[in-house]
């Protein structure tokens, strides 16, 4: 399945149980960006808090598939919906 055109770099994260550091990606991409000369996406795995814990339980934990993408030194991020 093509997921860009020729111009776009497009990454995909082989997520193993650690998320990459939200932190650094904005800037990271932005320093692809101007290596590269066009648009850079790249989709990857979060995970975020399905259910705060109490003191009977753990927090339950969710995993999601997201799409950052940068254009113009502006980064955006999606969603992806299965």
């Amino acid at each position: 399945q093509k997921k860009s055109n020729d111009d776009t770099l497009y990454l995909v994260h082989n997520f193993e149980g650690k998320q990459l550091i939200k932190d650094f990606i904005p800037d990271v991409m932005i320093g692809l960006e101007f290596l590269w000369g066009n648009q850079i996406q790249l989709e990857t795995t979060e995970i975020f808090i399905k259910k705060k814990a109490t003191d009977q339980q753990k927090a339950v934990m969710g995993y999601k598939r997201v799409l950052y993408t940068v254009k113009n030194k502006i980064v955006t991020k999606n969603e992806i919906k299965n």
